[in-house]
């Protein structure tokens, strides 16, 4: 995992610097399910004595994705504006094919077709909405895994409500992680689930202790290819900091 980058020198208040890092912990590359930090995406974190925030990403190629690219920015300075006492926060997308015309929209507080009018249609919520499904399947397919090695049985795990789930004991620090991550990704999409049952595919569909096996090889498809994305974007990434 990419260490992560300090902070500019002369900045005036290093735990708020250190708040911000934290916040940033949140917001995921939407693709990758990964946060960005933990990406290595994140180049620098500001905070003047103003306490106006500036933080600088860059994605693994200059040709990334421009909805995606603005889908973090616009994540990166929300979860910014979360924290009370921030004045002002500026993201900038630096060397990016359309790292203008994404850091003006977002500093503008425009949407993905005003950012790029005559060449972007539709809004990004469909997207948002695809890659929140697959980020919950994928740590679905986590914590599923984990829960069967304790012996968990599929008629168990598919009859678990959500709240049951939540309260489990789990006795380790990884098993809670991927408990709570998981839970985490269900909350994003409850709506659309319909469904108080901890397990359940992206539809609100329920399963069966029949139907679990093969919904578990789907899964661990997109978890695959997720993974592969992961490590050929990182690897990207570190040759293009060299």
């Amino acid at each position: 995992m990419p260490a992560k980058i300090t902070a500019a020198p002369a900045v005036s208040n290093p735990q708020a610097v250190e708040e911000v890092w934290r916040q940033l912990g949140s917001v995921t590359d939407p693709e990758l399910d990964e946060p960005l930090p933990d990406l290595g995406f994140i180049q620098s974190v500001e905070v003047d004595s103003h306490n106006d925030v500036r933080v600088t990403f860059k994605l693994p190629t200059y040709w990334c994705a421009a909805n995606f690219a603005f889908m973090m920015a616009h994540d990166i300075r929300a979860r910014i504006e979360e924290l009370g006492w921030v004045r002002r926060a500026t993201v900038e997308l630096v060397d990016h094919f359309c790292g203008n015309e994404i850091n003006r929209g977002v500093a503008d507080r425009d949407s993905f077709t005003a950012a790029f009018p005559g060449e972007a249609t539709g809004d990004l919520d469909d997207l948002r909405r695809l890659f929140q499904a697959k980020a919950f399947m994928r740590r679905q397919a986590y914590i599923l895994r984990y829960l069967m090695t304790k012996e968990f049985t599929a008629a168990e795990l598919v009859g678990f409500s959500a709240s049951e789930l939540a309260a489990l004991d789990i006795t380790d620090d990884a098993g809670r992680r991927m408990r709570d991550h998981y839970l985490a990704a269900r909350r994003e999409i409850a709506a659309r689930l319909r469904s108080d049952l901890a397990f359940v595919r992206p539809n609100g569909q329920p399963l069966t202790a029949e139907t679990l096996p093969d919904y578990l090889r789907e899964l661990r498809g997109i978890s695959a290819n997720i993974e592969f994305n992961v490590a050929m974007c990182s690897s990207l990434l570190r040759a293009r900091l060299r």
